[in-house]
């Protein structure tokens, strides 16, 4: 099979989706939802998958890696849509209260949609960009200077990471929330902690196997020691800093939906604080519906720092 053909067929898929859904029936033991949300879902799906078909691969406007890249993840997302529907949705397996159809799971993005896509997603969103980013700020200058510095890391930074780092940020949110006034301040702080680690050790990393002598030669030239930071240093362990960006970014959203389903409230909502509310009372289809839109966040997130870092490392050689 051509590439071309097997990525029409991932494309068709949600077509397919749309087409079954409208033609069979709901399984006898599932509420009867409306089909409109899930299928303009599948529908944005098609068109997503469909212009990566004909902008990228067929007019070539895309490498060939990045549409390779979205078109597993078409498939990967299609078949769990396909699966999910036709097993549970239409052939009614499992029990109908811990396994909704998606009819019924995306019927709550419009009937939930001020507190679970606007209010819950913003919150966790700006909290998520605020620990993570103050985390970066504090991590990567450290990590450079305790790198640069042998006696600095071995005397100081080593014992106390050796200490403090294994600690799990989740330990701390109960802590974290009676120290500060207020949950947002302890979530931000439970964020900035889960990041701060993965990203200065990776710093570190970065910067201490940075080959030597490109800072004899930097310092044979007469580079200032501020310039040696961003022009040598920096760069050189930029590969190994987003190997650790990209683990804090995981980390913090893992002790992000912890610390906001202990701390939260309506009030001060966030999708962690959704889905644990929710699972107290047993409304399976809304923490669904909020795990997708988690997994969604999450996509875009890594999605634009991919972008980002294959902008900044085009000097690293990809296999193609």
């Amino acid at each position: 099979m051509s590439r071309g053909l097997k990525y029409t067929a991932i494309t068709s898929i949600f077509l397919l989706i749309i087409i079954l859904n409208y033609l069979i029936p709901d399984a006898a033991n599932r509420p009867n939802q409306p089909k409109l949300v899930f299928n303009g879902m599948m529908f944005t799906f098609f068109l997503f998958a469909l212009f990566f078909l004909v902008y990228g691969h067929f007019m070539k406007r895309q490498s060939p890696t990045r549409v390779r890249t979205i078109m597993d993840i078409s498939l990967i997302f299609g078949s769990i849509f396909f699966l999910w529907l036709v097993t549970i949705g239409k052939l009614g397996f499992l029990d109908p209260l811990r396994w909704p159809s998606p009819n019924q799971v995306f019927y709550y993005y419009l009937a939930d949609f001020d507190l679970l896509v606007v209010k819950s997603t913003l919150a966790t969103v700006k909290r998520l960009a605020i620990g993570y980013f103050v985390a970066i700020i504090f991590a990567i200058p450290l990590g450079l200077i305790v790198g640069r510095y042998p006696n600095l890391h071995d005397r100081l930074y080593y014992p106390v990471a050796k200490v403090v780092a294994p600690i799990p940020p989740i330990i701390l949110v109960p802590y974290a929330i009676e120290l500060f006034p207020k949950i947002d301040q302890a979530v931000l702080f439970i964020i900035f902690i889960g990041a701060f680690w993965p990203i200065i050790v990776n710093t570190i990393y970065g910067v201490r196997t940075l080959d030597v002598k490109y800072i004899e030669a930097a310092r044979t030239l007469g580079v200032s020691e501020k310039r040696l930071y961003t022009k040598v240093l920096f760069p050189g362990a930029l590969p190994s800093i987003y190997a650790g960006l990209f683990i804090g970014l995981v980390l913090a959203f893992i002790v992000l939906a912890v610390a906001e389903g202990i701390g939260g409230s309506h009030s001060e909502p966030g999708l962690g604080w959704y889905v644990l509310y929710y699972a107290d009372l047993f409304e399976y289809d809304k923490i669904v519906a909020a795990i997708f839109l988690i997994a969604f966040v999450v996509v875009v997130w890594t999605g634009i720092s991919d972008r980002i870092q294959s902008r900044l490392l085009k000097w690293q050689r990809r296999v193609e």
